[in-house]
């Protein structure tokens, strides 16, 4: 599951959270890859605090050899996400100060999909290795 309604969580006091299990398949790069991990989420004053360990393995291609392999990736998230309508009132709560935020949409429905993606993509290796004891690409047999 990536996402959740958080209605509930959004009418609670400021500090109330609440766990998300994170299992599920993401599109990375026009590639599925799974991801799990334990989201805790928490209200703010203004939004909904995410933050978790997430595990994921993405395909990658050895910097070395250049097969291909399974690169596995630890992360932490730790994103605000931001409520388009008052849960109260249904009123839109406008613009968030930053046009790139993350947000709760009108159903009170938090995704974490899109934040997932970014973050894998940021934690790949700038010089992946199938493993540390790849010695390259082998010269051809004579």
């Amino acid at each position: 599951m990536l996402s959740a309604n958080v209605a509930q969580l959004l009418k609670a006091s400021v500090g109330t959270d609440c766990f998300l299990e994170v299992a599920d398949n993401i599109d990375f790069n026009k590639e599925i890859i799974g991801v799990k991990g334990k989201v805790k989420l928490t209200h703010t004053n203004r939004s909904i605090l995410a933050q978790g360990q997430i595990e994921a393995t993405v395909p990658a291609q050895c910097c070395r050899c250049l097969k291909e392999f399974n690169c596995p990736l630890t992360f932490k998230l730790e994103e605000e996400f931001f409520p388009l309508l008052d849960v109260y009132s249904g009123i839109s709560l406008g613009q968030t100060e930053n046009a790139d935020s993350f947000t709760i949409d009108a159903n009170h429905v938090l995704d974490l999909t899109e934040a997932l993606r970014q973050y894998a993509l940021l934690d790949l290796p700038m010089k992946p290795l199938c493993s540390m004891s790849c010695h390259g690409i082998a010269p051809p047999d004579r």
